[in-house]
């Protein structure tokens, strides 16, 4: 299920949007919410933790442009 956020604001959310990322980028599933929790507690704080900047995140991650 696809999420709808403008703010990533739980852990929940964040990996709810890795397993959707996983699913739409064919990679680890495990790997992809380690990374996703990873970046939430470091930007869970911070002004820019959209949605989008997690995918951008777990894309660097697996070299995805």
């Amino acid at each position: 299920m696809k999420m709808a956020v403008d703010q990533v604001k739980t852990n929940m959310e964040a990996l709810q949007i890795a397993r959707d990322f996983a699913t739409d980028e064919n990679v680890n599933e495990g790997r992809v919410e380690a990374y996703a929790e990873t970046w939430f507690d470091a930007r869970k704080d911070a002004d820019s933790s959209s949605p989008t900047d997690l995918r951008a995140y777990l894309a660097s991650r697996f070299e995805h442009p």
